[in-house]
């Protein structure tokens, strides 16, 4: 009889210890709070506002100390819905009430929840989706892997509203700590600048190695920025660029050589004043696309080159 009291109490006190246990894992529990969305949670989460306008330029918030920021483009004074009021998107950003992955977060299931239209497209393998808020906004986020031509793996991570997905379409051109585009390729090209007056220079152009184009290298255009006004020179008839052209035509830059091009502005732009300058040059790779493979990867087929100058 004895025995069987011994057990009872020993199977009691170990459902007394398993309780005690329970109860307070419960406790723990209960004080664990999880992030919630902006607005209702059984209703959208990202809410934007703003007033559309015309102008393009693209407006970065960026969150403080980081390189993490979120973009706007054809909108002004936006706002966005934070604990059931509008907040300025800017202040919102830069005070850390919202962060961009948040952003990108909201969206992904307003989409899952039929709130918004998810779109989705891949360039050299790096993923744009597109959420369209039934033409009130537009959300382009990408956070993938750029494999540029130079073998190295770059990750993107980019947050951007736009008034529509017409504005937004498209994969954007990043660029590297040298100000040079990650998918660039490597052509061979180099360049210098000879006998600078106010009136034109001599380009000249050097290529060296096999590079990465498929057909000819031709020189198609050349554009003039002033550091003293920090503008773009438009020639006379208001186009942003100058044709290059020889006597027979077209330029087209020999392989493993170096060449000279005679450049003259005085009838296009103008005689320029003393100072510095730079010349952005546009080479075009022209290639017939039925000769090759189509395995191939072409990531560019045309690309800039930037070289400062003086005018004395």
């Amino acid at each position: 009889m004895k025995k069987k009291l011994q057990t009872a109490r020993v199977f009691l006190c170990m459902l007394l210890l398993a309780a005690v246990l329970l109860a307070g894992c419960g406790g723990e529990a209960a004080v664990t709070t999880a992030a919630t969305a902006p607005s209702e949670t059984s209703g959208q989460r990202l809410q934007i506002a703003g007033t559309k306008t015309e102008e393009l330029h693209r407006i970065k918030y960026a969150v403080p100390d980081t390189e993490r920021a979120v973009g706007v483009v054809g909108f002004e004074t936006v706002t966005i819905a934070l604990d059931g009021s509008m907040v300025p998107l800017q202040e919102a950003i830069e005070q850390k009430l919202v962060m961009p992955e948040e952003i990108a977060a909201w969206a992904r299931l307003d989409a899952v929840d039929g709130y918004c239209e998810m779109q989705a497209g891949s360039k050299k393998g790096l993923t744009t989706f597109l959420y369209n808020y039934d033409g009130q906004f537009v959300v382009r986020v990408v956070n993938d892997i750029l494999e540029s031509p130079d073998g190295q793996q770059y990750h993107i991570e980019d947050v951007d509203i736009y008034p529509s997905v017409s504005s937004a379409g498209g994969n954007g051109v990043y660029y590297g700590d040298d100000g040079q585009p990650l998918a660039s390729e490597n052509w061979g090209l180099s360049f210098a600048v000879e006998d600078a007056s106010s009136t034109g220079l001599t380009l000249v152009c050097t290529q060296s190695g096999g590079g990465q184009q498929l057909g000819d290298l031709t020189l198609e255009s050349y554009m003039l920025y002033s550091y003293a006004t920090n503008d773009l020179l438009d020639n006379k008839e208001g186009a942003a660029g100058n044709s290059i052209q020889g006597e027979n035509g077209a330029i087209i830059v020999e392989c493993d050589a170096t060449g000279r091009v005679a450049l003259d502005w005085s009838e296009s732009i103008g005689i320029l004043p003393a100072g510095k300058y730079a010349i952005t040059v546009t080479v075009l790779d022209v290639f017939d696309k039925q000769t090759v493979h189509p395995l191939t990867v072409k990531y560019q087929y045309h690309q800039n080159h930037t070289v400062e100058f003086d005018i004395p």
